[in-house]
């Protein structure tokens, strides 16, 4: 069971959500998008006042569990309170178009195919 307490829908249920990840989950067709999507991200301002990719995308936090999309406001709360309880960080960027130009590359190279779009803090 995973300790992501606070990332619970805001539908008020119980599902907690993570980030994709390549281990445990697998791409889905959403309605509207028409191919197989691992994560959608934004480039957003982050409560610290610096600029990340992070996704809108958000996981059942179990094996093969299922996707939803969020506002790009819920999943800056959701990025800050996944951050702060696993000790990892999304990608920072100087600057909103390198921040875009980074979104669009690893995009190109399969989004989160093969790599988480997080990673242990320093």
């Amino acid at each position: 069971m995973s300790k992501l307490m606070g990332l619970k829908d805001t539908d008020g249920s119980a599902t907690r959500r993570v980030p994709f990840d390549p281990d445990r989950h697998s791409a889905v067709v959403l309605p509207g998008r028409g191919s197989p999507s691992t994560e959608l991200s934004v480039s957003e301002r982050m409560p610290d006042g610096s600029i990340a990719n992070i996704p809108s995308l958000w996981w059942e936090d179990l094996a093969g569990g299922g996707a939803k999309e969020f506002s790009a406001e819920e999943s800056v709360r959701r990025a800050a309170e996944f951050e702060k309880e696993t000790a990892t960080g999304f990608p920072r960027f100087g600057s909103f178009d390198e921040a875009v130009t980074a979104a669009k590359k690893r995009s190109k190279r399969g989004g989160a195919k093969k790599k988480k779009s997080y990673r242990a803090q320093e």
